[in-house]
């Protein structure tokens, strides 16, 4: 195994990584992004590969300044100071590997005009994002295929292009989400009261107890956030999603994993 520094002369410190299938970028203690790896999933032009970091160039009239980034695979975005959100990379309308979709500079995610308009963090999965507002509120948008939007819309819709609102009914009363995480075909968050929850796929019991409230595309899918009672009584303070699986950082320290365990993903011993 060889492990190699970011060579980092005349460049600023870094702050937040987020690293991607060719590619990964950073935001530097000064809350500027820089990028760096193989360009083919769009982030960067021309098309040659960056073995440095380089900062990421933005439009004019946009924020220069950024809190948090996440990537998954093609796609990277990030919060801006202004609590606004940015991506970049494959765009997902059709198809994320389409080169007609390259979005190599950062364009903003547009806000609905009922929404919060500021976020503090933003998730993204292979084929859909979630970010969470100031308010404590989830808002998806993306693929939508199984659900994982989570904003109970029937019938069901392939994609949504702008921010929808995730249904947050199941919650207690005067509880909000704290963090949002994505993967695969599924979305969980933790709440305030140490809860966590899950939609989207249930197929390989990746949404830890919830087994779907509707059909979708022939499907069983959960289109609303449900408990995730694999980990109670347990407190959760972290959550992460793969594709099959699922893990969560419990206030203890320890840390549970649901779901499919074919290849050892859960880590409670032998594979099953």
């Amino acid at each position: 195994i060889s492990v190699t520094g970011v060579q980092t002369c005349a460049l600023p410190i870094f702050a937040h990584l987020a690293v991607g299938a060719t590619a990964a970028c950073a935001i530097a203690s000064d809350g500027t992004v820089w990028c760096w790896g193989e360009p083919g999933d769009g982030t960067r032009e021309p098309m040659t590969d960056v073995t440095r970091p380089e900062r990421v160039a933005m439009p004019a009239g946009a924020p220069e300044t950024f809190v948090q980034i996440d990537a998954n695979a093609w796609r990277f975005c990030a919060v801006a100071t202004d609590g606004s959100i940015w991506c970049w990379g494959y765009t997902w309308f059709p198809s994320p590997k389409d080169p007609a979709r390259q979005q190599p500079i950062p364009a903003r995610i547009p806000s609905p005009a009922e929404g919060p308009g500021t976020y503090l963090q933003v998730a993204v999965g292979p084929y859909h994002a979630c970010a969470l507002a100031t308010d404590g509120e989830v808002w998806c948008w993306g693929n939508d295929t199984l659900g994982q939007l989570g904003d109970g819309a029937l019938p069901m819709r392939h994609w949504s292009r702008t921010p929808e609102p995730v249904d947050a009914s199941a919650l207690p009363v005067g509880v909000r989400f704290t963090a949002v995480a994505t993967g695969g075909f599924v979305t969980c968050a933790t709440a305030s009261d140490g809860t966590a929850w899950c939609w989207g796929q249930p197929d390989w019991g990746q949404l830890g107890g919830a087994r779907g409230d509707a059909e979708c595309f022939g499907w069983r899918c959960q289109t609303r956030p449900a408990r995730t009672l694999v980990l109670e009584p347990r407190t959760v303070t972290a959550v992460s999603v793969g594709v099959t699986h699922a893990c969560a950082l419990a206030a203890d320290g320890t840390i549970l994993c649901w779901g499919t365990d074919t290849d050892g993903q859960l880590g409670d011993g032998p594979s099953r």
